[in-house]
């Protein structure tokens, strides 16, 4: 609610990783020092091969500024 306390990024993504890419991927968006929003998160396995996984995820950064 304070835009002057904090930059906000708000990221719509479509990925193709499989199970252990993306769980990797989430926890490194962890690991820095900012704040995080989770809107969605879709995921699908491919038809193909269900070992990869179709996702959309929506999330908001939220950094404070110094």
């Amino acid at each position: 609610g304070n835009a002057s306390k904090y930059s906000v990024c708000k990221l719509d993504m479509e990925m193709i990783a499989t199970y252990t890419n993306f769980k990797n991927f989430m926890k490194e968006l962890y690991k820095h020092e900012h704040y995080l929003d989770i809107a969605k998160v879709e995921i699908v396995p491919y038809q193909k091969n269900k070992t990869i996984l179709l996702i959309n995820l929506q999330v908001k950064l939220y950094a404070e500024k110094v």
